[in-house]
């Protein structure tokens, strides 16, 4: 009886001792699958890492603001954009900050800086060439108690088209020395135009938002086409320029475009 058992068992292998593994199908079903789920993943990946940059430019804005506060009591002279030696504020605050100088005054989603070698000046926050990512109220020096509102320093990009990040923000017309101010906003070189590019680029960096440091020291994102339209020429941009009247005479007023009535006032 086991004889014939044995001689009518069928030759070759048996469907329990066949060796497992995967069919072509099923491996292109598993590579499908894990493609999709990269596909899914990789955007939330990049949102994170967006709102990291985010809140790390944020942090150094906040920063910032304490160095200038801390140099305002500290110092005899309030903090200018450009002080009568010619230095920066960068150069100005540096002396009153803690941690890594140089990295305060960037954002990380800058790409400027990484364009930088090391040991250039322009990474020096001391040196009148230095290339942050914000900008400063060019009347941030008359910035009182009161002001808590008003634009201190923002995220700001290049401005005149140099390649370089403007470090101050010109809220009031710049003049060379024994020359007729040129006021019109739309047509100075450091008005609209200027103005407009900084503001687009630094926006860039945060998905159409600026960040935007305050007086009272807090820091918030305010969409950029807000602060475009809330421009320094504007009528009653207070958030720029709350101080300075027709009467000064150390202050040259813009010219507002004809599309938003006369000459700004505080």
């Amino acid at each position: 009886m086991v004889d014939r058992l044995e001689n009518n068992r069928p030759v070759g292998p048996s469907k329990t001792t066949r060796n497992p593994g995967f069919t072509l199908v099923e491996l292109l079903i598993v590579i499908g699958v894990i493609v999709v789920l990269i596909a899914l993943l990789l955007p939330s990946v990049a949102s994170v890492r967006a709102r990291a940059r985010t809140a790390q430019c944020q942090s150094n804005l906040a920063q910032l603001g304490l160095g200038i506060q801390n140099a305002n009591r500290n110092r005899s002279e309030a903090v200018n954009a450009v002080d009568a030696g010619g230095n920066p504020w960068t150069a100005q605050i540096e002396p009153f900050l803690e941690g890594e100088d140089a990295e305060l005054f960037l954002c990380p989603g800058d790409p400027n800086p990484l364009q930088i070698p090391e040991g250039d000046d322009r990474r020096d926050p001391t040196k009148t060439n230095f290339q942050p990512s914000f900008a400063a109220n060019s009347q941030m020096h008359r910035m009182q108690n009161g002001d808590a509102d008003k634009i201190t320093v923002l995220d700001f990009g290049d401005g005149d088209g140099d390649g370089n990040n403007d470090s101050v923000v010109h809220v009031v017309a710049p003049i060379e020395e024994n020359e007729t101010p040129d006021t019109n906003w739309g047509t100075n070189a450091n008005g609209q135009q200027a103005f407009d590019a900084g503001v687009d680029q630094g926006g860039s960096r945060h998905a159409g938002n600026a960040n935007v440091l305050r007086h009272d020291g807090s820091v918030a994102a305010e969409p950029s086409d807000e602060l475009l339209d809330n421009h320094p020429a504007l009528e009653g941009s207070d958030g720029w320029v709350p101080w300075r009247t027709e009467s000064d005479p150390n202050v040259n007023l813009w010219d507002a475009p004809a599309s938003e009535g006369g000459r700004h006032r505080c």
